[in-house]
């Protein structure tokens, strides 16, 4: 039985593991976001998944270096599609290296792992303080 005894401290750990990657990816967000170039960007298709139940990624044009109009095809697919057509979006890019593109505001990633993060670490101080008064 004292294998039991490292479970709320197992899952505290990974708690603070997520609640560190979500603060790392936030990081890394803001980072590409301050340090590049934004620019208004349209959706102008909806690339969608083969099968039954497709997932929807967008076409986005907006104008980049040089002010040429430039293509990004998002590689995030999700279902329902998160955006629509016509829909108006924050892209962010570097200039020297115009392949590095970002939809703007994308913190679901965040989110989830922040999410997480916070209900393991909830979780492991309550079964480390429940542990802590038993004999």
């Amino acid at each position: 039985m004292t294998f039991f005894r490292f479970i709320p401290t197992v899952v505290l750990l990974a708690g603070l593991c997520f609640l560190g990657a979500a603060g790392y990816q936030f990081y890394v967000l803001r980072q590409f976001e301050q340090g590049n170039t934004a620019a208004r960007g349209y959706v102008i298709a909806l690339n969608a998944t083969r099968g039954p139940k497709p997932s929807y990624a967008p076409t986005v044009q907006y104008v980049g270096v040089g002010g040429r109009a430039t293509l990004y095809h998002h590689d995030v697919f999700s279902r329902p599609a998160q955006y629509f057509v016509g829909q108006e979006v924050t892209v962010y890019y570097d200039p020297a290296h115009p392949e590095r593109v970002r939809l703007g505001g994308e913190y679901f990633g965040v989110y989830i792992l922040g999410g997480l993060g916070a209900g393991f670490t909830l979780v492991g101080s309550l079964l480390g303080g429940w542990r802590l008064g038993r004999p």
